[in-house]
């Protein structure tokens, strides 16, 4: 059976995207600005440049997708008051 995640499950999911967000926002600002090899290059450089944009497409998904369940959900809640 299809369980249908309450408001609050969906809240803390948002909550947790987005914490899970700001986490990999600041590993790819560490990637960038102190890189692990101290010889690093512009291949390095573009290497974290590409791994920061794969992470925000896949959170701005998964944000977008939270976020319109969450909507969809209040709605209904709303609609059946």
């Amino acid at each position: 059976m299809f369980h249908k995640p309450t408001i609050a499950e969906l809240e803390e999911e948002l909550h947790q995207l987005t914490d899970d967000l700001l986490i990999d926002l600041f590993l790819c600002d560490l990637l960038v600005h102190y890189p692990a090899d101290p010889a690093a290059d512009n291949h390095t450089f573009l290497a974290a440049v590409s791994r920061t944009g794969c992470f925000l497409k896949q959170h701005s998904t998964d944000l977008s997708a939270a976020g319109r369940f969450l909507l969809e959900r209040a709605k209904e809640n709303a609609a059946s008051a």
